[in-house]
Order: C-alpha cells, then structure tokens, then sequence
C-alpha cells in the first residue's frame, strides 16, 4: 500500500492543526518521493474525489519513468489522471477495475503495457469507446468483464477485442485465439483488407475514419510494432 487512512493517502499528508503537534512532539516527516517507485497500490483511495485528483496526477508524473505495476482499482475515476505525453514508458502492469471509466481514450501511453484490468467500469460496446487499446502493442493479457461492451452481444465483444488488441492472448482469464492473427504478415497479421473485418465490425469500420485509418497503418508495416 501506499500511505495509510482514506484521505491524504497519495500525498502523505495530514489534517488541519498537525503541524503544532508535529513541532512538539519530534521533527515533521519528510513528504513521499515516488520518483524511484516501481510499485504502486493506490487501490480504494477516494482519488476520483476532486480533492485528491491533484495528488494522484503528481504522483503519477512523478513516478511515471520508473513505474512497472499501479493499481487504481476502486477508485471511483472517470478518467485517468494526466500524466503528460510522456505516458509511462515501463509500465507493464495496469489495474484500474472497478472504476466508473466509459472509455480507454484516457488511458496513459504505456508501449509496453501487457496486462490491463478494466473489468466492472462503464466501457460501452461502441469502436470510441475501445480504440485507445490498440496503442499497447505488446498487450497479452486483458480483462473487461462486468462492462456494458461484455455484458451485451458475446460476437461482437469478441471482434472488438480482436479488433483493437490483436496481441491479446488472454481475455477476461479465458485463453483467446484471435481469429485475425496469421501467418505471412507483418508481425504476424494477415492484411487488413475489407474481407478480413468481422460482419459485425462493418459498421465501425465505415462510419470511424479512425478505425479506417487504424487499417490502412497496419497494412503499410504495422506503426505500432506488430
């Protein structure tokens, strides 16, 4: 864990009239420095309050270089916290079930991202909603179950994750053969011509240049290192 009790936990802060006591009783102690932290649990904190939004965006940024597992899970978050263009690069191990997020669009940039929890948030079946996940090329392992994109029409979950996490191997902790993966591709995918898009994608496919533009990109070579 990090930190103890429900408000303060992230910044290691106190309460009003502590700083009296602290003075009487021994020297004030040092705030946290997450800088060199590659584990964080920041699970059950409250940081989806406005009160603590600013202190979990300061930890992240501050410790975004060298994390490798966070957890944010219960947290009743909206929206990832901010942690600036440059994501977190090492980052391999990401829990932030049982939030209120509609979308992964907010997600951090975390290339080598390979296991993602997401399960019991508000992630629609709808391409908006998903297409964030095909920044994390590397990504193996993924949960989304207790979502409305899981709890509706099983064909479709299923093409929308193999649509936008063609590395995934494990979904919701069942084994996951992605009918797009092939042999004789760039980094293992068959071309993404119109023949090869599930039916129930179509719609996606046609009304969202960015699932068109998505396409084209893995044709010419694969952008995100597939």
């Amino acid at each position: 864990g990090v930190g103890g009790g429900r408000r303060g936990a992230v910044g290691g802060g106190g309460g009003g009239g502590g700083g009296d006591r602290d003075a009487r009783d021994g020297p004030v102690a040092p705030a946290p420095h997450w800088g060199k932290s590659k584990y964080l649990n920041l699970s059950y904190q409250d940081l989806g309050t406005p009160y603590q939004r600013p202190e979990i965006t300061r930890t992240l940024r501050e410790a975004g270089r060298t994390l490798v597992t966070l957890r944010v899970a219960a947290n009743a978050l909206e929206a990832f916290p901010d942690v600036g263009w440059g994501g977190l690069p090492n980052l391999l191990t990401l829990d932030v079930s049982m939030n209120r997020l509609r979308s992964a669009g907010s997600l951090p940039r975390a290339p080598r991202l390979a296991s993602l929890n997401l399960a019991r948030n508000e992630i629609p079946a709808a391409w908006a909603a998903v297409r964030g996940l095909s920044w994390y090329p590397r990504l193996r392992s993924l949960f989304l179950a207790d979502n409305p994109i899981s709890d509706g029409d099983g064909q479709l979950y299923l093409d929308m994750v193999a649509w936008s996490c063609p590395a995934v191997a494990s979904l919701d902790g069942q084994a996951f053969s992605n009918p797009l993966r092939g042999e004789g591709a760039p980094g293992g995918l068959r071309g993404w011509a119109l023949r090869t898009i599930p039916p129930t994608m179509l719609p996606f496919f046609i009304t969202h240049p960015s699932a068109q533009e998505s396409a084209r990109q893995r044709r010419q070579g694969g952008v995100w290192g597939w």
